[in-house]
């Protein structure tokens, strides 16, 4: 399943010590592939938790949204496909938009088939804004991946109002269909439309259904939906008329639905929900009202539950608790260099017996 971690929000410059903490983690995975190979560096990549540690040890703070950007930035640099048989691309905005043609490039020095690996990468983007609503807009996207075609994609979003950034991560071996869900960290209901995981499969099932009889069904019904939806506090007055939706979700329901793009999927006619995903046009606007359809039509609603989970060598871009020795970070990774892995790990053996 995918996981995620929960951040704060900052705004803040590239750290002084970036260029100690790309040659730290060149030599740190340097080693991670002598020893677990690519697939384990992935799987580790695949964590958040992991992943955060990762940010604390090359001297970055352990909650924020900036641990994200700045280490896939380190990362991206870090990690040669000659030398490591890892590549990473992508990153913030632009950077995030050009994936496509950034995974063929470094494909191609993997000597790896790249279409499927954009695939993974769109349809992970697509997952996390379409069938995952929970306030957090995507601004960074990456992928990691290796010469067998395995991969991980790391991305982020951000709720400016609460100050929050939420960080996704998903990997190949833990993804069929794009609709895997989250872990669940909250049991109340939350301000989040979920079509991920088991619970709303009938609603996806139903929305495939809504397609399939086309644009003039499709609009009929959205008709009557906006008519029949009530407010958060439409219960205390007739609480035996209606869906009571979300607030939020309520607040960000479409006006109106692209008729074009519904003429595009039923000529598509998708057998399945990720199909559905790979169909040009269909965003959280249209998925929001789609689900609301099956809610009130045929009685298979979303999942309205919030989704999140989480976690000093060298000390913290913040200072706390002191600030980063770049002198120790550069000696630790002049040291990793020197070292053959083989003999470091029967070093490493010897202090432990």
């Amino acid at each position: 399943m995918p996981r995620a971690a929960d951040l704060r929000l900052v705004s803040c410059p590239p750290p002084k010590h970036f260029p100690e903490m790309v040659r730290l983690s060149r030599e740190l995975f340097r080693l991670i592939v002598d020893e677990y190979r690519t697939e384990g560096a992935l799987r580790r990549l695949s964590d958040p938790k992991w992943f955060q540690s990762l940010a604390c040890l090359l001297g970055y703070e352990r909650d924020t949204s900036g641990s994200t950007t700045v280490v896939t930035a380190a990362l991206r640099e870090a990690l040669n496909p000659e030398e490591h048989g890892l590549a990473l691309v992508g990153g913030k905005g632009r950077l995030g938009l050009k994936t496509p043609e950034l995974v063929r490039e470094r494909a191609e020095e993997l000597g790896v088939d790249p279409e499927p690996l954009i695939e993974a990468s769109r349809l992970a983007a697509k997952s996390d804004t379409v069938c995952l609503q929970d306030g957090h807009e995507l601004y960074h996207h990456t992928i990691a991946f290796d010469e067998s075609g395995r991969w991980v994609v790391i991305q982020q979003g951000m709720n400016t109002e609460e100050r929050t950034a939420r960080r996704y991560h998903w990997s190949w071996e833990d993804t069929e269909s794009f609709t895997e869900r989250h872990p669940v960290a909250a049991s109340a209901p939350a301000d989040v439309l979920s079509l991920q995981g088991d619970e709303p499969s009938g609603c996806r099932r139903a929305i495939l259904d809504l397609v399939s009889e086309g644009p003039d069904r499709v609009l009929r019904e959205w008709r009557r939906v906006r008519a029949s939806i009530r407010g958060p506090l439409d219960r205390f007055i007739d609480a035996d008329r209606g869906v009571e939706v979300p607030e939020e979700v309520l607040r960000r329901l479409p006006r109106r639905l692209d008729r074009e793009v519904l003429e595009r999927l039923y000529e598509r006619d998708p057998e399945s929900f990720t199909d559905l995903l790979r169909t040009r046009g269909v965003g959280p606007s249209l998925t929001r009202a789609l689900a609301l359809i099956a809610e009130v039509v045929h009685g298979e609603g979303p999942d309205y539950r919030d989704p999140a989970e989480y976690t000093l060598a060298f000390g913290c871009k913040s200072g706390d608790p002191f600030p980063v020795d770049r002198e120790l970070m550069s000696l630790a990774s002049e040291l990793l260099e020197r070292l053959d892995s083989r003999l470091l790990r029967r070093f490493l053996r010897a202090a432990q017996s």
